[in-house]
């Protein structure tokens, strides 16, 4: 499923016919790779389709990224956020893909 997931999501905003094409590639892909490396696959994909949307995609990421607090009713504060894929790699764990 979340494979499945990742090809819808990363699929939607690329022309029919590039999507129709590509698609054996990503089946392919998508049986070989976990989602997390299926992913880079997918934007690799985006950026031959459109280099221009490239730039757009970036300037939507950035514009999402964000921390958000909330304190819960025992007076612990509950922490959410979005942080760029860059961002991300550097909190990551070396050990997780």
């Amino acid at each position: 499923m979340a494979h499945a997931s990742v090809l819808a999501v990363g699929t939607q905003e690329l022309p029919p016919q590039v999507t129709m094409e590509a698609e054996p590639v990503l089946v392919e892909a998508a049986r070989r790779l976990d989602p997390a490396r299926l992913r880079p696959v997918i934007g690799h994909l985006q950026l031959l389709a459109d280099p221009d949307g490239a730039d757009r995609r970036a300037e939507r990421r950035h514009q999402r990224r964000g921390l958000w607090l909330a304190s819960t009713l025992e007076g612990m504060v509950a922490v959410d956020g979005l942080l760029e894929p860059e961002a991300g790699q550097t909190c990551w764990p070396p050990w997780t893909p």
